[in-house]
Parts: structure tokens; sequence; C-alpha cells
């Protein structure tokens, strides 16, 4: 039984039950001219479409990304929580309404 799942728009995780093609899916795979790596049992394999310019291509994309995580962070950091908030009031009432029973 075979499964393939996209992970993003340029990573595929094929998933197979059936080890002992193993070596003949990975040959198969990078016999491919879109095929830019695959990855068995964490060993990395470069495929014929990774070329210098895919290389410069996907670290402009990996740096666009880790921007964009770092600045969604930043964001976050600089607006309190919601749920803090929301607990503070929580708690700030219960006071009261403790202090209103005595």
């Amino acid at each position: 039984q075979q499964s393939a799942y996209v992970v993003e728009n340029d990573i595929i995780l094929f998933s197979t039950q059936a080890g002992l093609h193993a070596k003949e899916i990975k040959e198969f795979l990078l016999e491919q001219p879109e095929c830019v790596a695959v990855e068995w049992n964490q060993v990395r394999t470069p495929g014929p479409a990774e070329t210098e310019e895919w290389k410069r291509v996907d670290a402009a994309k990996k740096a666009e990304k880790k921007a964009e995580r770092e600045a969604k962070q930043q964001a976050e950091k600089a607006q309190p929580s919601k749920r803090r908030k929301s607990k503070t009031r929580r708690r700030q009432s219960s006071k009261t309404s403790d202090k209103g029973e005595l």
C-alpha cells in the first residue's frame, strides 16, 4: 500500500509498506527531471533539478519565510495576549466578588 501527501507546494511525502522496493522507488524518483532531491532514512540525495539557480531561489524563499515568522513573533510579543487579559479580568472579578461576600 502506498500513499502520497503534499506537505508543501514543492514537497511530497511518499509512504509505502513495500520497503523491499525502496531502492527502485528512489532510483525512479531521481531519474525524474523535476526531482530536486530524495530523502530516505534521513539521508538526502540530490536530484537533477537541484541546480545552482534552484539553490539561490530556495535560499531566498527560506529567508523570506524566516523573516515573516520573526515579524509575526515580534507582533505577538508587542500585543498582550487576549487570554492573559481575560484571565486577569476573571481573577479581578472573582476577587471583587469574594470581597463583596465577606
